[in-house]
């Protein structure tokens, strides 16, 4: 009786890539120097050529990734267009080369979550994050102990900024951003969005209070068309589904500039989710 024999090869399971909208960050977690070497030599499998060549919008996209840029800032830089910087990075995404976060602001406020715990009893995440949110690595400057207690002060509704007064932080040894960077990818910490919200009469009032000079004004410039789709652009996000965060980079407008236009409407509230 003739036998049949079967080759199987087993590849690894990759969760579809995340959403990636404009206000993300994207962290690098692999050095893409390397990463580019070990996928050549896969091809090439003895000696990977000097001159190694990735995907061109990968190449480029890649050079601006320094853990700050979000994905508007970086499709300037580039010079490419938004939507094939964000395909490139929900490539990276997919293969485990990035973490998305948010953008990092005093500002910001952060909670904690049930995985803080894991801090506590695990030793080689306790030096990771040593190594990463410590100025340079330095042995000396802030203790693990140090970080595990700082991470046990966190709470809700305290500024970034509040938690350095409150805590005497020492920012000279201490790198504030990578800090909270480093809690949101292990998920040990959440970042609390503020949802402006518009009562509906206002923003039906925002939309109507045109004159009709002021219509006739308006069509008589392409510029003024487009700011006042801006305008009222910024009124139609303001339902409670868009966070600061989004709303500021889509108006191209800094968090103090768009809090104060915000401030303006009588009828606004902040919801801190």
């Amino acid at each position: 009786m003739a036998s049949t024999g079967i080759s199987i090869k087993l590849f690894p399971y990759y969760e579809a890539p995340k959403d990636i909208e404009p206000y993300h960050v994207p962290v690098k977690i692999v050095d893409f120097d390397i990463a580019k070497r070990r996928s050549a030599q896969s091809v090439y499998q003895e000696h990977a050529p000097s001159d190694i060549m990735w995907d061109l919008v990968l190449d480029k996209v890649t050079d601006y990734i320094d853990n700050i840029n979000h994905v508007r800032r970086i499709a300037r830089l580039t010079a490419i267009h938004e939507k094939t910087v964000i395909l490139a990075l929900r490539h990276l995404d997919y293969f485990g080369c990035i973490k998305l976060v948010d953008i990092f602001r005093f500002g910001n406020i952060y909670e904690c979550q049930h995985q803080m715990m894991d801090i506590f009893r695990n030793a080689w995440l306790q030096r990771e994050c040593h190594s990463y949110v410590t100025r340079d690595g330095q042995a000396g400057s802030v203790s693990i102990e140090q970080l595990i207690q700082l991470y046990s002060t966190i709470r809700n509704r305290k500024t970034v900024a509040e938690w350095i007064v409150e805590n005497s932080v020492d920012v000279d040894k201490l790198d504030v951003r990578r800090f909270f960077m480093f809690g949101v990818i292990h998920k040990m910490l959440r970042r609390v969005h503020c949802y402006p919200v518009l009562n509906k009469l206002a923003i039906k009032e925002a939309e109507t209070q045109q004159t009709p000079d002021d219509r006739e004004a308006s069509n008589s410039s392409e510029a003024l068309k487009e700011k006042n789709k801006s305008e009222l652009g910024v009124f139609d996000m303001l339902d409670g589904t868009h966070h600061f965060d989004e709303i500021c980079i889509l108006e191209d407008k800094d968090v103090d500039t768009m809090r104060e236009i915000l401030d303006q409407q009588e009828d606004i509230s902040y919801i801190y989710l």
